[in-house]
């Protein structure tokens, strides 16, 4: 997610600053490109919730950069929740959940 400033400057700090390992870093990218993937596809005109799964994600190369910006800061709970769900019904592992859930907790503390 090189491409949204925030999230680079976030990465930066847990790498320079926090000094995680290289390891957790990449995670962190990982789980929060697929955060944006999730926001993204929840924009589509013919989106449901409810049938969304990271097999019907859009690609990377896909996403809404600018529209994502905007975006990142103004995610109310009920989408984070969303979120949580789509990763239940696919199957994800509940230790899974949990980290990607850390880093988006990690992430919006870093923003405010």
């Amino acid at each position: 997610m090189d491409g949204l400033p925030i999230v680079k400057r976030f990465l930066d700090y847990v790498d320079s600053e926090r000094n995680f390992s290289a390891h957790t870093v990449r995670s962190y990218s990982a789980d929060l490109t697929q955060f944006c993937q999730f926001l993204a596809a929840l924009e589509t005109p013919a989106a449901d919730e409810e049938l969304l799964s990271t097999d019907n994600l859009p690609a990377v190369d896909e996403l809404p950069l600018d529209s994502l910006a905007e975006r990142l800061p103004a995610v109310s709970p009920t989408e984070i929740r969303a979120y949580l769900a789509m990763m239940r019904n696919s199957d994800y592992s509940k230790s899974t959940i949990a980290r990607k859930l850390a880093t988006l907790r990690s992430f919006y503390k870093f923003m405010v």
